[in-house]
Parts: structure tokens; C-alpha cells; sequence
């Protein structure tokens, strides 16, 4: 495998920063961003929006060009900083002395036979300071020696084969006080060798370098946190890895393998205590795309996994359409006691044309419960060929225009197919993001489209607080065990549920190789002089392309847990 984590528990919230520690061990979440191949130009304009480079990787001289990765320099994170690249071996060492700065990272490259060198710095000062050395060009035995006469500890190394021979560029610091790790490199292990020393190893590895043979060397050090490493992935396959883990680059590196760029590259958590928790819930029951969001309406992101990642919804998309026929009772006036057609062949996108029957005339208010309750796709497909006045193409563009015009959301969500008609196999297939739909809840209660009484129709025709399934089962599984830690009595919590809501849509296809949910939870919170305040939240949660699954309820054990800290935190309001 290319793959190994180490089974370190990520813990984030327990271990502070100090201002020694290099970017690569700090588990702080920051902002973050990292590159395939860009110019000095393009790094300037990172550094002009606040970013700092701590890894960088030299793919090409002429012209000159990189990967690098970055932080964002503010708060634990913050330094003085320089980079250079293109300089000598003296070049290089004086660049350092004269600002009383020490690399932090180092990359050699040899053009027309001369040894060009480039790396980031950092101020040598204040908690940052610490002895150091640059070498170059040193055999392993030189290396080790290196280590032993200096007390140091390898933070950044660099392999070339020359004459069959490896040699070894790198950055030593001293071992002592506040720098103090316990650590050790390797270098010449094969693929099978790197992974089983990752498997015995309780040390996180902070660099890897591959050299032309195929090889590896790389460095391990004690610290706490999760990390993970892959190699030979493509870019997408990199960023998808990152995402993913909720993690940030700490090393990359790029190498060509068979005419196309693969890098090797290592990440550490990047999370926040609970987005670790939910992510950890989430990458340990399943496999595929995996992802969960959670917002306070007016308050701003609590947590998020993958936000962002397009997923095949299933039904849980089907509280778009829902949304459009609430605002057009609201706002339109139209009759909550419309009949709609419901037809025979109600895949079609054309009656009755294509000889399909109508088998029913149902009331709206009906068929919506029937879509949103019962996900009937029959009555979904109804609503859709309703709003086109018999053609579910029209009724689609009818949605399209009222998500984009009056939703004001992307083409990141998009219904392109009627329901139980090949599912994620359509082309193209109905398509959201955990984003697309909070932003959807948070229109729907935020007032900006629809009245109270628009938004209680909205609630009211779907399942909601009344309903004991799915998010609303998963919130009162985490309220009894919060309340139960807080010692508090069943009737003080049966108060505290009385006066919640919240609404949601789940879906699936496939059993569970497509599964998701989204909704809206208002929670009550008891003010200093006894009044209740509600505060309101979006969640939701999916996974995709899965093939192995052990989490039997995601509404329980993904959205429900993502909430645990804001329903103790009102639970406790009730004490």
C-alpha cells in the first residue's frame, strides 16, 4: 500500500503550539494552500494574500517553477520569512546569515553540472532560535557522523544518486530544550520496507524523498496529531486526499513517472476537535467520498468535511423542488388545494403524449408529504411535470430558474433527471454539495424568501421534530446521553425537546453506495433572565461510491454527533 497513517489519536485540542515547533508538527487549524507547478510570479501573489512557504520543490530550471505548500501567516503560524531558490551553496548560507534567519527547508537541483540551491527561512530569533546546520553533498556514514558531533536532529533532507551513490543534502537543528523530539531517518528502503516501518514505527514521518533508483528516505519524529502519507498520486488524486482528512500539506514532492507529474506528499490533521471526531466517524466506517457540514444560521461555520464535493443526492435533493411549490403557496398564492396529476408512466418527460394515463388527480399539500414523507419518486416526478405543465423537461428548467433566481444557489446543485429512473447512472446525473444545501435550509428560515407562515408550510410537509426517524432519532440519541452526563432529569429534558424543531430530507441509491442527508435544527437556549433564544443550525452529511459501510444511520452517527457540542452547550442552559 501507499497509504499509512499513524496510529497516533489526533488531539488537537489537547496539546498547545509553541512558537518552536515547525509547521510540519503544528495541528493547529489554519488556513492552508499548496501547489503543482507555478512561477515566482504566482508565489508572490500567495505571499500578497497572507501565505507563508514552508515546503518547496523545484520541478523545472528553465523556466524556473514549483511545488510548494503554505500557511496562512497569521496568529501560531505567524513568522518572519523569506525564500529564495537558484543560489549557491554560500549564496544560500549568507542569505540566511544576513537576515538572522534559518532555513527551514531546503531543495537542490543540478543545472549544466552545478549545484543550485533553493528553501524558505524563518527568523532565528526569540522561541524560534536554535543552532543549526546546512550540509550538502554527504554520504549517509557523513550524515550520521554529522548528527552525532552537533546534537542534531535532521528536519529536512534531500537524496541524489550519483555514480550509484547516494549523497545528501539537508538542514540539522540542535536536539536540546525546547526542540527536543525523539526521532530517526531511514534512507535506501524500498515501498514494502516504508510502509512496514510506518506499521511498527509510533513516530510521524515530517519528510519523504524518493531518489531516481525508486528508493526512499525519510525522517520520523515524536509529536502528537493525526497524519498520513501517500505516494505516487496524481494531483487530483492529491487534493481529493487532503480534502478528504481534513488535512493540510506539510511535504510534497514531484516526480515524472512515465511522462506525467506523480508526487509523493504528507499531510497532518488540519481539523478542529470535532470536525476530527465526525471525520475519523466517517473515514473509519466507510470507503468512498465521505463528507459533513455543519452552520449556525447568522453564526458561520462550525464544522466541514468535503463541503464542496459534488455527490449524487438520491431523494435528499428532492427538497429543491419542495422549496419552489412552498414559496409559490407563499408568495404566489397558489391553492395548497391544486390537484396534480399523477401519471402512469411517470419516468417519461412527456404526457400524456407518449399515451401514459393519469392514475390520479392528488391534492399539493398531499403529493408533497407523499415526496417528502414517504420519498415516493411517482409524486416527485408528478411535481416536476406539474411545474411544466405536463413536460418534465420544462418542470426541471422551472427549478433550475427558481434555485438560481430566487434561491440564489450555483449549478453546483442540479436536479437533471426524474427520480427512480437509473439513479447516479443518468448522464448527466442529478448532482449537490453539502454548501448548495445548507445555503437551501438557510433561505428557507432565514426570512429572505419566505414568511414564517411559508417556512412553517415548508416544515410542516416534510418530516420534521414530529417524526420519530432519522435526524430527529439521531438528535435525541445525543441529547439523552448529554443530558445524562450533565445529571439532568427526564422532565427537564423532555422540556428542553419540547421546544426544539428542526426538518430534513434523507435519500439513497443503491442501498448504501449512494447515501445522504441535509436539514435544519433550531435549538432553545435559556438567557441569563430566563428567556428562551433559539438558535438555528444547518447539517448535513453524505457518502458516495462506497463499497464497505459499518455506519448504519448517518443521520445518527454523522449529523447528530456533529451537533453534540452546540445541543450540550443549550442543554446546559436548562440546568
Amino acid at each position: 500500500m501507499n497509504f499509512k497513517k499513524n496510529l497516533l489519536v489526533a488531539l488537537v485540542a489537547a496539546f498547545g503550539v509553541v512558537a518552536a515547533q515547525a509547521d510540519r508538527t503544528s495541528t493547529i487549524p489554519t488556513g492552508h494552500w499548496y501547489s503543482a507547478n507555478v512561477s515566482e510570479a504566482q508565489i508572490d501573489q500567495l505571499v500578497d494574500q497572507g501565505y507563508r512557504m514552508h515546503d518547496i520543490e523545484v520541478n523545472s530550471t528553465n523556466p524556473l517553477r514549483y511545488a510548494a505548500s503554505f500557511v496562512r501567516n497569521s496568529g501560531t503560524y505567524e513568522k518572519n520569512w523569506w525564500w529564495t531558490a537558484d543560489r549557491s551553496l554560500d549564496q544560500f548560507r549568507a542569505f540566511g546569515t544576513i537576515r538572522n534567519a534559518r532555513p527551514i527547508d531546503v531543495e537542490v537541483t543540478v543545472v549544466n553540472g552545478v549545484r543550485r540551491f533553493a528553501g524558505t527561512f524563518i527568523r532565528n530569533s526569540g522561541a524560534d532560535y536554535v543552532p543549526h546546520w546546512t550540509f550538502d553533498n554527504k554520504t549517509f556514514g557523513e550524515v550520521n557522523a554529522l548528527i552525532d558531533q552537533t546534537n542534531g536532529r535532521l528536519v529536512d533532507i534531500e537524496v541524489q544518486e550519483v555514480n550509484g551513490e547516494r549523497r545528501f543534502t539537508g538542514i540539522l537543528v540542535r536536539n536540546s530544550g525546547s526542540f527536543f523530539k525523539n526521532w530517526t531517518w531511514y534512507s535506501n528502503r524500498t515501498a514494502e520496507q516504508l510502509d512496514q516501518i510506518n506499521d511498527d514505527s509510533n513516530l510521524r514521518m515530517t519528510d519523504l524523498e524518493q531518489a531516481p533508483s525508486g528508493r526512499y528516505s525519510f525522517i520520523l519524529e515524536s509529536g502528537p496529531g493525526a497524519w498520513y502519507y501517500w505516494t505516487n498520486r496524481t494531483f487530483d488524486q492529491m487534493s481529493f486526499a487532503v480534502a478528504q482528512y481534513g488535512s493540510r500539506v506539510i511535504d510534497i514532492e514531484r516526480r515524472i513517472v512515465n511522462g506525467q507529474p506523480r508526487y509523493n506528499f504528507i499531510v497532518i490533521n488540519n481539523s478542529n476537535a470535532m470536525e476530527t471526531r465526525v471525520g475519523n466517524i466517517l473515514r473509519g466506517g466507510s470507503d468512498g467520498a465521505r463528507g459533513f457540514y455543519l452552520r449556525q444560521i447568522g453564526g458561520g461555520d462550525l464544522g466541514k468535511l468535503m463541503a464542496d464535493y459534488q455527490f449524487y443526492p438520491a431523494s435528499t435533493i428532492k427538497v429543491l423542488p419542495h422549496f419552489m411549490y412552498s414559496y409559490r403557496v407563499d408568495q404566489l398564492g397558489l391553492n395548497q388545494g391544486t390537484l396534480v396529476p399523477i401519471y402512469s408512466d411517470h419516468t417519461s418527460d412527456t404526457h400524456p403524449n407518449n399515451g401514459s394515463t393519469i392514475i390520479a388527480n392528488r391534492v399539493l399539500t398531499t403529493t408533497l408529504r407523499r415526496m417528502m414523507v414517504n420519498s415516493n419518486n411517482q409524486d416527485t416526478n408528478a411535481l416536476q411535470d406539474f411545474a411544466g405543465n405536463g413536460n418534465g423537461v420544462t418542470g426541471r428548467a422551472a427549478i433550475e430558474s427558481f434555485k438560481t433566481n430566487i434561491l440564489g444557489l450555483t449549478d453546483e446543485m442540479e436536479i437533471f433527471h426524474k427520480f427512480g429512473a437509473g439513479g447516479s447512472a443518468n448522464n448527466p446525473a442529478n448532482v449537490a454539495t453539502l454548501r448548495q444545501f445548507a445555503d437551501l435550509y438557510e433561505k428557507a428560515a432565514d426570512g429572505s424568501v419566505m414568511s414564517v407562515n411559508g417556512f412553517a408550510f415548508f416544515r410542516n410537509n416534510m418530516l420534521n421534530q414530529s417524526s420519530n426517524s432519522g435526524m430527529q432519532t439521531g438528535l435525541l440519541t445525543v441529547i439523552a446521553q448529554e443530558a445524562n452526563s450533565l445529571g439532568m432529569t427526564v422532565t427537564r429534558r423532555n422540556q428542553f425537546i419540547a421546544q426544539m424543531q428542526s426538518c430534513w430530507k434523507a435519500g439513497n441509491w443503491i442501498g448504501t453506495t449512494h447515501v445522504s442527508s441535509a436539514g435544519w435544527i433550531q435549538l432553545p437556549f435559556i438567557t441569563d433572565g430566563g428567556r428562551i433564544v433559539n438558535r438555528q443550525y444547518v447539517a448535513g452529511a453524505f457518502l458516495e461510491d462506497t463499497t464497505n459501510v459499518t455506519i448504519t444511520s448517518i443521520n445518527i452517527q454523522v449529523v447528530a454527533e456533529s451537533m453534540r457540542e452546540q445541543l450540550r452547550a443549550a442543554l446546559q442552559t436548562w440546568l
